[in-house]
């Protein structure tokens, strides 16, 4: 009796087990799918918000360089801009009227700090505030990093380029300008124009998200680092991150005008998003910790803990109910073929009849 108790039980305990595995796997794979759709989503929902919020920088700086080549524009028709360029020697009264009126244009533009134009023929720099050689700004430098390309810009130390500069230490974007009046010289000459460091600082204060530590990358249409914007933690606005160079930073490999991408530092994995822009042929990423991201997901992953619980708990209910229901019968036949004693008592054919 005892044994076919036993029997009994181990049966029943084969079909509940056999029923609750089934629904723990269906459990568990419809909750990984959905968790991974939502997951999902919300990192494309969050690649879509910060590339539009690039978007924007974008916008800003296409609209700067918009202003700069205008500026480039009206020094190379204005007569005595032009002379100046054109001329091969040292005139001092030339000089202070180009002076006056690079200064009438940065008053239009406060954005832009220093206009500078460069004669390569006299050798020859001249600005709102300064006149002289190539002592103090080097030129050479300018056309090194110019290289073949039509303009270039760097992040640079200019307290000491300029005597009316207060701030020894400022620093600021230039941009430096190939204008070539005299095409059968074999030489160009030079607009440099220096961009307030605060103007990038305020374009992206839209996208600053001051709960966590954030880097912003600026490239060059060669791919060549300009500045690494950076904030830590509770950090309104951002400012260039001192020593960068670039070397360990991300490099988008699509061709496509934005998109997100994968980064690690050591320490640190990023969620980067990217933008390009024709105009001015840069290249803008936005850096964030990957948790930021993910963060947003921990409501979820706690609701659906909670839900895989509670549907466990009820597959387990339903297992007992089927497996009960299924062995009954099983159960019946069990009975009816063997007696008590363990002896058969009929053949199984006329029984299941």
């Amino acid at each position: 009796m005892i044994k076919k108790l036993q029997n009994r039980e181990k049966l029943s305990t084969t079909y509940l087990w056999s029923i609750f595995i089934v629904v723990i796997i269906i459990d568990f794979l419809i909750t990984v799918a959905l968790f991974s759709i939502y997951c999902a989503a919300q990192i494309s929902t969050a690649a879509k918000n910060s590339v539009s919020q690039l978007e924007q920088v974008r916008t800003s700086t296409d609209i700067l360089f918009e202003s700069m080549e205008a500026v480039v524009n009206q020094l190379a028709n204005d007569a005595d801009t032009a002379t100046f360029l054109l001329g091969q020697s040292t005139n001092r009264l030339r000089e202070a009227a180009v002076g006056l009126k690079i200064r009438t244009l940065c008053t239009a533009n406060p954005y832009l700090r220093f206009i500078t134009l460069y004669n390569d023929t006299s050798k020859r720099f001249v600005s709102s505030g300064y006149a002289g050689d190539d002592i103090k700004l080097n030129a050479q430098e300018f056309y090194d990093r110019l290289g073949d390309q039509p303009y270039v810009c760097f992040f640079r130390p200019i307290g000491d380029a300029y005597n009316v500069q207060l701030n020894k230490k400022a620093m600021a974007y230039t941009f430096v300008f190939r204008i070539n009046l005299k095409p059968n010289s074999g030489s160009s000459d030079l607009v440099i124009i220096d961009v307030n460091e605060s103007y990038f600082n305020n374009a992206l204060a839209p996208i600053r998200v001051e709960e966590h530590e954030q880097r912003v990358l600026l490239q060059g249409t060669e791919q060549e680092f300009i500045a690494e914007m950076s904030a830590l933690p509770a950090q309104e606005l951002f400012s260039v991150a001192a020593g960068g160079s670039g070397a360990d930073y991300p490099e988008a490999k699509s061709m496509e005008s934005s998109g997100s991408m994968f980064f690690h530092t050591p320490g640190q994995f990023w969620f980067t998003t990217y933008v390009r822009s024709a105009k001015v042929g840069w290249t803008f990423y936005n850096m964030l910790p990957y948790q930021v991201v993910l963060g947003a997901l921990v409501t979820p992953a706690i609701l659906t803990v909670t839900m895989t619980l509670l549907t466990l708990a009820f597959g387990y209910v339903l297992s007992r109910w089927l497996s009960t229901h299924l062995y009954q019968p099983i159960k019946a036949l069990y009975e009816n073929y063997v007696d008590s004693a363990g002896e058969k008592k009929g053949n199984e054919l006329e029984l299941l009849s």
